[in-house]
This record gives C-alpha cells, structure tokens and sequence, in this order.
C-alpha cells in the first residue's frame, strides 16, 4: 500500500497539535472515520476546493456533499452533523457552570456557549443571590450578521426566575468585539 500507516500518522499528528493540520487534513481525519479502506487524501482535497473551507464543508447540505465522487450518504451524513455535536458538547460543557461569580467566568460561559453556533443569537443568563446559575435563555436567533432581540418577551422570560443578576450576550460569527450597526439601533 502507497500510504500505509497515513491515517495512523494523522490521527497521531490531529492528537498532538490538531491546530497543525491543514483544512484538506481535517476534513480527510473525519472521512478516514467513515471510510475506512480507501484513501480519503484526494475526497478531502475536492471538498475543501469545492467548498472552500473547513466551517463552508461541514455546513454543507448532505445532498451536496455527495456530489462529490467518494462521498456516500454515510460519510456526508458524519460531516453535516460535526457542528451540531459541537453545539450538544458545548451545551453539556456550559452546564458544568454552577456558579459564575465574575465578568471573565460569563464570558468563558458564553464563549464555550457560543462556540460552534454558525448564526448570531442572543442569550440571557440568569443567577441568584450567590451567583448561582438559574436559567440560560435564549432570546435571539438571527442570521450572519444580525439578530433580533425582543425586549418584551426578553423581560417576560427574565421575570420568570426573579434573578439577582442578569448578563446579556449575543455573537458576532465574523469574531468582531465591536458593535455592528444593527446592534447600536
């Protein structure tokens, strides 16, 4: 075999320094899972020209991943759910929170919250008298670029759980600190 030892090679360089594998490498250690006695290098190759990047293939329809030769439904099928199980572990590492007792403990909260959602959204977090958290809500959901958040039905939701303190937060998916024009009106 031409490659023998390749995948064993890249999931060992993926365990080491994920950060140091390319975007055709990311996208060819999630195939090798999926399929197992092909090699997956050029499959990889085609869906990162075609689609452009890592984020752009794994938010790809299943129908337009197998489009591409080599993709079958069960391979597509592991690619398009990627991000959705990033949002169930972020989800689950969020509820680990049972205290927040500073700003920089609800801006780790909310980055882990935040970290694989692929539209802006807004979230409220509610805690007690201790700094307990009794309620993440969410208020918002919108597009790339914006999100609406309806202030009345925010309070309504708010008042159900009388908190002490309140932190509100919402995403920029570009990763900008700064207030876009949307958020300012």
């Amino acid at each position: 075999m031409l490659h023998e030892g390749h995948k064993k090679r890249l999931r060992e360089k993926a365990l080491l320094n994920i950060d140091s594998l390319q975007p055709h490498e990311i996208i060819e250690l999630l195939l090798n899972f999926g399929i197992v006695r092909k090699n997956t290098n050029p499959i990889a190759h085609e869906l990162i020209n075609k689609f452009g990047s890592v984020s752009n293939v794994l938010d790809a329809d299943v129908s337009a991943l197998m489009q591409i030769d080599g993709v079958g439904e069960a391979s597509a099928t592991l690619l398009h759910i990627i991000p959705k199980l990033c949002n169930v572990y972020n989800k689950s590492r969020v509820a680990n929170y049972s205290k927040i007792t500073n700003i920089t403990e609800a801006q780790d909260y909310f980055r882990i919250l935040f970290n694989a959602i692929s539209c802006e959204e807004a979230y409220i977090l509610c805690l007690n008298k201790i700094d307990k958290v009794i309620a993440t809500i969410k208020i918002g959901s919108g597009d790339v670029t914006k999100v609406n958040i309806p202030i009345e039905e925010a309070l309504t939701k708010i008042t159900q759980y009388a908190p002490a303190k309140v932190y509100l937060a919402h995403n920029h998916i570009t990763g900008g600190p700064y207030p876009s024009e949307a958020d300012v009106k």
